[in-house]
């Protein structure tokens, strides 16, 4: 302090030259107020009111971080479980040339579609929408009111998802076996109708009548093109032919 006011005072008497008054000349400085205090609208009572209900305990959070980790492992591996079924499904029956082989076998129609149903993705987006919907449910409550250990709480709701990964599994196998069914007819349908002998032939088809019709087009092109020249010749030579009178 004492060297900073030194300073100041030689930068002063060189630079400034400002006069400097006498410290006992001076006034004292008036009080201000810093801070302004605020009333309060309203007064909660202690004694009535549960002034921190809101507040959640530290140990009820992170036991409920906890069951909701263990409830998004379920639904990711449910989901898992389902595309990875999906994508097996439609993977095999493309190998199976399926459904375009099979639009003269009924039997075999109505199996595919039967996977297509209940195997495929809108089929299974029901289930996993019961697992969406269930890890929406708020255990907090139950979490603040117990003490202790929250294992047995943890088992008893994680339970609730046991149905519906149950239902998963079972048309999961089911699936699997309409496969099996699929592809045991499409063999049978395969040996009887020649597939890849038909597949050659309808190719051939489609490149006949793809070439008939092309051919059509371009004649009646050039036929349309015949008729304006002859018409527009026409319009001419009679525009140009003498106008006879009679009478």
């Amino acid at each position: 302090m004492k060297t900073n006011l030194e300073r100041a005072m030689k930068e002063n008497d060189r630079v400034y030259l400002m006069r400097v008054p006498d410290a006992s000349s001076l006034g004292s400085l008036p009080a201000a107020s810093l801070v302004k205090p605020t009333s309060l609208a309203e007064v909660l009572d202690a004694s009535k009111e549960r002034l921190f209900s809101s507040l959640v305990p530290d140990g009820s959070m992170k036991a409920l971080s906890k069951y909701t980790e263990m409830v998004d492992n379920i639904i990711r591996t449910q989901a898992e479980k389902l595309q990875q079924a999906s994508e097996i499904t439609r993977v095999r029956l493309k190998e199976m040339d399926l459904p375009d082989s099979i639009l003269s076998l009924e039997d075999l129609k109505e199996d595919v579609e039967a996977v297509q149903i209940s195997g495929g993705p809108a089929g299974l987006e029901a289930e996993l929408q019961q697992l969406r919907d269930l890890s929406r449910d708020d255990i907090l409550p139950k979490l603040m009111a117990g003490v202790g250990s929250h294992d047995d709480l943890f088992k008893k709701e994680i339970s609730k998802y046991d149905p519906v990964c149950a239902e998963i599994a079972d048309n999961i196998v089911a699936q699997e076996q309409l496969l099996l069914q699929i592809q045991a007819q499409n063999e049978q349908f395969a040996a009887v109708f020649n597939l890849e002998d038909y597949k050659v032939a309808r190719e051939r088809c489609y490149k006949q009548i793809a070439a008939a019709v092309a051919k059509y087009r371009d004649i009646k092109k050039n036929i349309n093109e015949g008729l304006n020249f002859y018409v527009t010749l026409q319009l001419g030579y009679t525009s140009k032919m003498p106008v006879l009178r009679y009478g």
